[in-house]
């Protein structure tokens, strides 16, 4: 549950080249007060700067990641960073942009609030998202690309950081793994390979992609309700296994009306990112997403929801558009299944359109 508070930057003369960042829900002072009167503080704690956020919980795990990813944390478990303030003021600067108490519904658009701090603390370009840098190295930890040696669990880490700093591939990526490690332990079931009940451990691990994803969804990423929609559509998040398609399209309307959609800029971020699945991770135009809709309404156990097919109508041009260079593509590389199966579509397409 979120709950509004405090993110605060607090110096002390004794603690020379440290700068404490945390979160309270109470006044910032009150809490410099409470830390400078503990044993062992030879002088006291001054807010140097703090934020008013609509998360505190959030926000403080989203500037720990950033200032963490770019190497200023000097323990993981703790709330001190080896930074300079002015740029310990820019990452809170930069957090209360996507966690304002003002303007709860900020999204990822609003990165970067501050080009200097982001190039100064992650060496990227000032066009890039601050989680990304987080995101490639976990990719190649996660896959052991180049000289890192290939250590899953620690790739996970590094996905969790970047979804802390809301990456919008880290929260597709992290879904992905824990679905692979439910389909994994699905063949096997399958194949009578591994002893015992998997059930609840496979329900966890989809349980897991759900939560992720949902988490993605509500923070402006759209491309998670889609992933969302194909959870409920393959049966994934119900006991009996058989596909919920009253979630599906609730997700699939969901997406049709998210910034995501309506800005066209779902690889805005992404661009280039290959992440557990691969080059999908780095996003695609609506037209194809519109596309893929009408896939599964024509392969059956979608129905063409007349809300979704109204939301649609506007936008028809450029889903028909999509589908003939789809078989034009087909028909050049001699795929005929293909290019017939996209004519069908396109047939879907005309009629509920």
């Amino acid at each position: 549950m979120q709950e509004s508070g405090y993110i605060y930057a607090m110096v002390n003369q004794s603690i020379e080249g440290l700068v404490k960042i945390g979160k309270t829900t109470r006044e910032p002072e009150t809490r410099a007060k409470e830390l400078s009167q503990a044993t062992g503080v030879a002088t006291p704690f001054y807010v140097a700067f703090s934020i008013v956020v609509s998360d505190c919980n959030g926000a403080e795990e989203f500037v720990h990641a950033y200032l963490e990813q770019s190497g200023f944390r000097t323990s993981p478990s703790r709330e001190f960073f080896q930074v300079p303030l002015k740029q310990a003021i820019e990452a809170l600067l930069l957090t209360e942009r996507h966690f304002s108490a003002s303007s709860s519904d900020t999204t990822v658009d609003d990165f970067p609030p501050n080009e200097s701090s982001v190039e100064a603390a992650s060496g990227s370009s000032q066009n890039e998202h601050p989680g990304r840098a987080s995101f490639q190295r976990a990719m190649d930890v996660y896959f052991g690309r180049g000289d890192e040696l290939e250590d899953k669990e620690q790739g996970l880490r590094y996905l969790y950081q970047a979804k802390a700093l809301s990456f919008p591939a880290a929260f597709t990526s992290l879904a992905q793994h824990f679905q692979k490690e439910a389909e994994a332990l699905e063949a096997e079931a399958l194949e009578g390979s591994r002893l015992g009940d998997t059930s609840a451990t496979i329900r966890n691990f989809y349980r897991k992609a759900f939560d992720i994803l949902k988490e993605g969804a509500e923070g402006g990423h759209g491309r998670c309700w889609i992933e969302l929609a194909d959870l409920y559509l393959h049966g994934k998040l119900s006991r009996d296994g058989k596909p919920d398609t009253t979630n599906a399209i609730k997700c699939w309307k969901r997406y049709f009306l998210s910034d995501t959609f309506h800005q066209n800029d779902d690889s805005k971020w992404t661009e280039d990112c290959e992440g557990v699945n691969g080059t999908g991770d780095s996003g695609f135009g609506r037209d194809f997403y519109m596309g893929a809709f009408f896939q599964r309404v024509w392969q059956g156990p979608l129905p063409p929801a007349p809300e979704i097919l109204q939301m649609l109508r506007p936008f028809r041009e450029e889903l028909t558009s999509e589908i003939d260079r789809m078989i034009a593509w087909n028909e050049q590389r001699n795929d005929l299944e293909r290019a017939n199966r996209w004519r069908e579509i396109l047939a879907t397409v005309d009629t509920n359109l």
